[in-house]
């Protein structure tokens, strides 16, 4: 699964507390493309014009993937979870929490 590299990383500061404190992921990219969980509630889906975009993204449970395949992703949009947009079934045994960070600092 590709990241957000490019020709350099893009260096996030988000101050989390709240669903709003949440950025979409640059260049038009998905939550599954953010490789911790940690990191994944800092975000939300950033593809504009599909049922993913603006969607929270949203963690796995620690030991968990949302797929079948043993290193699957990670951090999924909440819709696709519930199994509620893209053809998805539910997920959500497989979803973490997300607990409130002070600061963080993200690189993609």
């Amino acid at each position: 699964m590709p990241g957000l590299g490019g020709t350099g990383a893009v260096v996030l500061a988000v101050v989390v507390g709240s669903a709003s404190a949440r950025i979409a992921i640059p260049k038009g990219e998905g939550c599954n493309v953010v490789l911790d969980r940690a990191s994944c509630c800092m975000f939300t889906d950033g593809r504009v014009g599909t049922d993913y975009g603006g969607q929270d993204c949203m963690p796995s449970k620690e030991g968990a993937f949302f797929s079948t395949d043993p290193e699957g992703p990670v951090c999924e949009p909440a819709c696709f979870v519930t199994g509620k947009c893209g053809g998805a079934v539910d997920q959500s045994e497989k979803m973490g929490t997300c607990s409130a960070l002070p600061g963080s600092w993200y690189n993609l």
